[in-house]
C-alpha cells in the first residue's frame, strides 16, 4: 500500500499560556505524526529548545530562551508543510 501523506498540521491549543524559557508547553492539534527536525516546532522565529511528538494530536515542547511577549507557535511537518501560526504569548 502506498504511504498516505499526513495533512498539514493544525494547532488548537497551547498550555500553559505565558510559559517562560525552559518551561514545557503542551501543544494540542492534529497532523503531528512525522513532525521532525530542529525547526519542527517554533515559538515566533526561534526553534523550540526541544520537543517530543507524544501522539498525532499532542506535542510537548520546551520554550526556547528569549524575551516575554508574542511568540506565535508554528508546527512544521517535513512533507505536509507548516501549520497556521497559533497566537501565543510567552513569559520572560
Amino acid at each position: 500500500n502506498p504511504k498516505s501523506v499526513a495533512g498539514v498540521p493544525t494547532i488548537s491549543a497551547a498550555t500553559p499560556t505565558g510559559a517562560a524559557a525552559a518551561t514545557l508547553v503542551t501543544i494540542t492539534g492534529t497532523g503531528f505524526t512525522g513532525v521532525t527536525g530542529v525547526a519542527g516546532v517554533k515559538f515566533g522565529a526561534v526553534n523550540a529548545a526541544s520537543y517530543t511528538v507524544v501522539s498525532p494530536t499532542q506535542i510537548v515542547a520546551t520554550v526556547p530562551a528569549g524575551s516575554a511577549g508574542a511568540a506565535n507557535i508554528v508546527v512544521t511537518h517535513p512533507t505536509a508543510g507548516a501549520s497556521a501560526a497559533f497566537t501565543y504569548t510567552r513569559g520572560a
